[in-house]
């Protein structure tokens, strides 16, 4: 499996954006449908945009899209000029159309699968000089959408990028685990120089995805440069089937104390059911703090981000807020939450944006989580997606910045990053290694975070448990039977005595035995 990271990841510039899903009434298919297609777009920016723009801007950078895709094809683009700085928009609007009018006529050929159209398109968002605001045809369209929810394919398990700092060279961001890939021995930054032989150079991400995907059983050699080897050498795998869970989860333990490990791949879909049922299992399994990796996850959706804080947080706390152009700033507070509150560390590095670093700020702003790692990415803009059915037939979209967010304490962090508070740098290839010092970095603060943490106050109710939420009354009658969620719960009570509320709860186990449990929900009430 391969995920394109130039959408999703890594390759910032053109990454994930941190969306709201929106829909645009899209055109009938027809002739004329790239043109129509070219004044829907130019609505949504001049409409949605985070910023006002003139249509001479809009206008301009289209036709420069036009011009651009003629001189490539060695046509004649000499009959293109700008229109002036001071056309309106019915009067920019209309010199395009008579433009992309005059072009069709001379090459009808441009016709053809809306090329015209689309790079027109493309030449418009150019203009607006917002890395974020893009088209995405319909291949990278869906390439999105498989990406956000986890997809299943053949393919290998790792991530990968064009890696800017060195040439555009195709490189491993990461290998996943259990997957061909990570028992390959496939590591964070090696570079892919050839496929079955053939070179990478100047290949693009979809041009690499399609030849590391194939049919499940079928094998892949690659040629991998790797720092600190002399030569490059060939890996020999074989495909599975592969399916991207964006959260993984370890128990780690260190001086006697157990330490959920949750690492977060991209906030998709599925990221908040997975993070649950993630934390669901260390809790019963013991664990008495968590470290929430959100290191290399470029971003993904913002309610997923307001889902994943809601778990550390009290319910109701700030955590974003969002400003749109002309319309008043919406606060996003934290939905209810159950969960007692255990020490927790944010492993961050530069990488880390968007939808991270909406999660990183607030858990830092409201002094929930302590930040290990390096300087966040620092990407505060917000995009929606707009699907439109175009060309006939097939869904691409524009993806459009419409505003920026802001951290509980009202910092705007877009081209800042977040500093974290202990600073821990380290080479991006031993990430899940056993020479993870930032990991190792999380578990000493955690450690010292437990020894400072006050010992479990005892009830005053004889046989009385005092818990803070559902999943310690789980955790606690799952280690009383020791059969794990093996049981059935034949009758829960609330009561009261002396003052303090209980709740009973009366369970048969597996081997249809009856126990009755009492907690003491004091800590519910705060008390």
């Amino acid at each position: 499996m391969v995920v394109s990271l130039r959408k999703l990841l890594l390759v910032l510039p053109l990454l994930v954006p941190l969306t709201f899903p929106a829909l645009a009434a899209p055109p009938k298919a027809s002739p004329a449908a790239g043109l129509r297609m070219i004044e829907t777009v130019m609505t949504l920016v001049r409409n949605e945009y985070l910023e006002e723009v003139t249509p001479s801007r809009l206008v301009n950078g289209a036709l420069d899209g036009m011009r651009l895709l003629l001189e490539e094809r060695k046509l004649d683009a000499d009959f293109l000029e700008h229109v002036p700085d001071s056309a309106d928009r019915k009067e920019a609007m209309a010199e395009l159309k008579r433009q992309y009018g005059l072009a069709l006529d001379r090459y009808p050929d441009l016709q053809r699968g809306e090329k015209l159209a689309m790079e027109t398109i493309q030449g418009m968002l150019k203009a607006l000089d917002d890395p974020y605001t893009i088209y995405m045809n319909p291949e990278e369209y869906a390439l999105l959408q498989e990406s956000m929810s986890g997809g299943n394919f053949g393919g290998l398990g790792i991530y990968i990028e064009l890696d800017t700092k060195n040439a555009k060279q195709l490189t491993i961001v990461e290998p996943m685990e259990d997957t061909p890939a990570s028992r390959a021995g496939l590591r964070a930054r090696d570079q892919i120089l050839r496929i079955d032989g053939k070179s990478t150079r100047n290949f693009t991400i979809e041009q690499s995805r399609d030849m590391l995907r194939g049919p499940v059983g079928s094998k892949i050699v690659l040629t991998i440069r790797r720092r600190g080897v002399a030569n490059p050498f060939d890996v020999t795998l074989t495909r599975e089937q592969i399916h991207v869970n964006s959260v993984s989860s370890e128990l780690l333990e260190k001086d006697g104390h157990k330490v959920g490990l949750l690492k977060l791949r991209i906030f998709g879909d599925s990221t908040n059911v997975e993070l649950e049922q993630a934390m669901r299992l260390l809790e019963s399994q013991g664990a008495e703090a968590f470290i929430l990796d959100v290191r290399n996850n470029g971003g993904g959706y913002i309610n997923t981000a307001l889902d994943v804080c809601s778990k550390f947080v009290p319910t109701g706390s700030r955590i974003v807020s969002v400003v749109e152009r002309g319309v008043p700033e919406k606060v996003h507070n934290s939905l209810p939450n159950l969960r007692n509150t255990t020490p927790l560390v944010v492993l961050v590095n530069e990488f880390s944006a968007s939808a991270s670093e909406i999660t990183a700020g607030a858990l830092k702003d409201l002094g929930r989580g302590v930040l290990v790692g390096v300087k966040t990415f620092g990407k505060g803009s917000v995009q929606k997606i707009y699907p439109l059915r175009f060309p006939e037939g097939k869904v691409s979209a524009l993806k459009l910045t419409t505003a920026h967010y802001l951290t509980p304490s009202g910092r705007d962090i877009h081209k800042l990053g977040i500093e974290p508070d202990i600073k821990v740098e380290m080479p991006g290839e031993k990430i899940g290694t056993a020479e993870d010092l930032q990991v190792q970095k999380a578990l000493d603060v955690l450690m010292e975070r437990i020894s400072q943490s006050p010992a479990p106050r005892k009830s005053s109710i004889r046989d009385a448990v005092r818990v803070a939420s559902v999943q310690e009354q789980r955790a606690y009658i799952e280690q009383a039977l020791q059969v794990g969620s093996d049981y059935e719960v034949l009758d829960r009570r609330i009561l009261g005595q002396d003052e303090v509320l209980l709740e009973q709860i009366r369970v048969k186990g597996p081997d249809g035995r009856e126990r009755t449990f009492l907690f003491d929900l004091s800590p519910y009430l705060g008390q």
